[in-house]
């Protein structure tokens, strides 16, 4: 397949680099990207370093949030009020990765280096942070 040609669903680590120039795919517990710089720093932004950043690397979720029996929302019941922003999931308190970042020319591997996961699926960051 040429670059650009989109992909369905996860593919394996082999196919996902032969047909995906920059982007990413996640799972669970799979995360691979690629990503590059286009030259625009917005402001407030870090500078850039580096070109280009990729990675590979599989996590072993060791924790969740709330009780040990069942991964729970972060706000409770709250957590679906549209009035909180951003709304904020944990989906791993603690696990363990292993695999590689690529920083630019530098490649750095890592086995059982301490995880977590979160998600914001808000507007935007939110003014005051309490």
């Amino acid at each position: 397949k040429p670059f650009g040609t989109p992909l369905t669903g996860m593919s394996s680590a082999e196919e996902f680099d032969r047909s995906v120039k920059y982007g990413f795919q996640t799972n669970s517990t799979w995360n691979q990207g690629s990503i590059r710089s286009v030259g625009v720093v917005p402001p407030g932004s870090i500078r850039e370093t580096v070109d280009t950043c990729r990675w590979a690397y599989n996590t072993t979720p060791t924790q969740g949030w709330g009780d040990a029996q069942k991964q729970e929302a972060t706000a409770g019941w709250a957590a679906v009020l549209p009035i909180f922003e951003p709304h904020w999931q944990v989906l791993m308190a603690n696990g363990k990765a292993d695999g590689w970042i690529e920083w630019g020319d530098e490649r750095y591997e890592f086995k059982n280096a301490p995880t977590y996961a979160e998600k914001n699926w808000g507007k935007g960051f939110p003014a005051k942070w309490f």
